[in-house]
């Protein structure tokens, strides 16, 4: 009978011992929890890779202190040189030689899908959507590269993508998120595009425009068309750039004066787009296809015209007001206010740049980092060692 008690007793002690055990490493996981989430808050937004030499965003001016950091453009951080038709650094930038180095991910893909975006997720999110219903086979061939220039934070590219981890799957993305918000930075936007893509060729969309499967598959097949330009019965051989895409519109059909297919080498040949524009609303289009029109090797192609012939789906503009698909998860509406769209200030500009017959050689006036958005991922593991 004493023994019995005795073994009874001692099970219950165990068992004390183990629960007291076990407590404090609940405990401890709590404590630990509230460190690691004190960290991540200490560490600032998870969602982009910030190069150690831009840290310091008042160390990027070239000529004063006079600019307001985040508004304005800071020094540029690549100078064209025309024989080369590549960036050099520029000496004046802290940022140049970390930025103009950083690694961009290798692919096999031959195609870059170029979207640039800012603060407008529900389109963002109409393009993700469209996406998935291109063919396996233009998939295949297509990374897809954004430029997030410079929304709001809550409003972001990678915020819309960390919503939509499991959507997006499948769809092979990169982003890059400019760190000032500069008024019509379409073009230094653009630059930064093109410099950090990695394939041969690059096709440039506009973000309120939906690509159809058939109109993919076409711009894929585009990339071995050989198009023979005649002038007086006699090829000219000149390289290719598929301009004036057919656009369908609430008002009509109409080409679309942005969208553009062209080899990367060519776009840095022509110096990219010149960024004097930025600030301003306008000709940004225009004065790439001048470019384009000037050089000697090189002829626009009016692409609605072979989009007709092969019976080709136009591209679609969206709606301003677009509902959530279906299986997203979509972010709060972004409220800001729209920069002047006072056309005269670039009118005159390249008027200015017609006459003298020169462009502006530096760009990408504003710093970037690379987007992500696994960091919550930390935050899940955390939880799930906790529970």
């Amino acid at each position: 009978m004493m023994q019995a008690q005795k073994t009874i007793q001692s099970s219950r002690d165990r068992l004390l011992a183990s629960r007291a055990i076990n407590l404090k490493t609940r405990k401890a996981k709590i404590l630990l929890f509230f460190v690691a989430i004190a960290f991540l808050i200490a560490a600032g937004d998870p969602s982009y890779d910030l190069p150690s030499s831009v840290a310091l965003m008042e160390n990027l001016h070239d000529d004063s202190d006079s600019n307001k950091v985040g508004t304005e453009q800071t020094c540029a951080v690549g100078i064209w040189n025309k024989d080369t038709h590549q960036l050099d650094e520029n000496p004046k930038c802290t940022a140049s030689s970390e930025l103009l180095h950083m690694e961009r991910p290798e692919t096999k893909k031959r195609l870059t899908y170029m979207l640039l975006y800012y603060n407008n997720h529900k389109h963002l999110a109409q393009q993700v959507h469209s996406w998935k219903n291109f063919s396996q086979a233009a998939l295949d061939q297509i990374q897809f590269v954004i430029v997030d220039d410079g929304s709001t934070l809550g409003h972001t590219a990678a915020d819309l993508f960390a919503a939509n981890r499991n959507y997006i799957k499948g769809l092979d993305i990169l982003v890059y998120k400019i760190d000032q918000d500069l008024a019509w930075n379409i073009g230094g936007a653009r630059n930064l595009g093109f410099y950090m893509s990695n394939t041969e060729w690059i096709f440039m969309n506009d973000a309120d425009i939906e690509v159809k499967t058939d109109t993919m598959d076409f711009v894929t097949r585009l990339l071995d068309y050989k198009p023979q330009q005649q002038e007086n019965g006699t090829t000219t051989g000149l390289e290719p750039v598929y301009l004036y895409f057919k656009r369908w519109r609430e008002a009509g059909f109409k080409n679309h004066p942005a969208v553009m297919l062209i080899k990367r080498k060519h776009y840095w040949m022509l110096g990219g787009c010149d960024e004097d524009f930025v600030g301003h609303y306008g000709q940004t289009d225009p004065h790439f296809r001048l470019k384009v029109k000037l050089d000697k090797t090189l002829h626009g192609y009016t692409t609605e015209d072979l989009m007709n012939a092969q019976q080709i789906s136009p591209l679609y503009e969206m709606a301003e007001s677009l509902p959530c698909p279906a299986g997203m998860t979509c972010l709060e509406p972004y409220v800001g206010q729209t920069p002047s769209r006072d056309t005269k200030p670039n009118k005159d500009l390249i008027k200015k740049k017609r006459k003298i017959g020169k462009w502006s050689n530096t760009v990408l006036r504003f710093t970037w980092k690379r987007g992500t958005w696994e960091s919550s991922s930390w935050w899940q593991a955390l939880l799930g060692w906790f529970q």
